[in-house]
């Protein structure tokens, strides 16, 4: 899980990182890079309806996602407070997340 987090700490650090409901929604929802470069990532102790509004949307628009971590710890590896879901734009930051699961 360490590794994780400090690999998705570099994403963020990188400019490749969306955070906050609405922008994650739009970036979702966004057709102006290739769906399959995005990774949508929701902390396992989000509320049901939360990870379910993101799971549908991820659904709808072929946008793949996992739930891994918690809150805190996504929030310490982007370096912002309260956050629940970060969505990844770049499909190397993508590939290398899944291959620290």
């Amino acid at each position: 899980m360490k590794k994780f987090m400090q690999f998705l700490g570099l994403a963020s650090r990188a400019g490749c990182t969306v955070t906050g409901e609405d922008q994650i929604l739009n970036e979702i929802k966004s057709k102006k890079s290739n769906q399959s470069n995005k990774l949508l990532i929701i902390a396992a102790d989000a509320a049901d309806g939360t990870k379910k509004k993101y799971r549908d949307k991820c659904t709808f628009y072929k946008v793949d996602y996992i739930e891994y971590g918690n809150s805190s710890d996504l929030s310490h590896a982007i370096g912002k407070m309260g956050r629940v879901a970060v969505c990844i734009t770049d499909a190397g930051f993508k590939r290398g997340l899944l291959d620290k699961l």
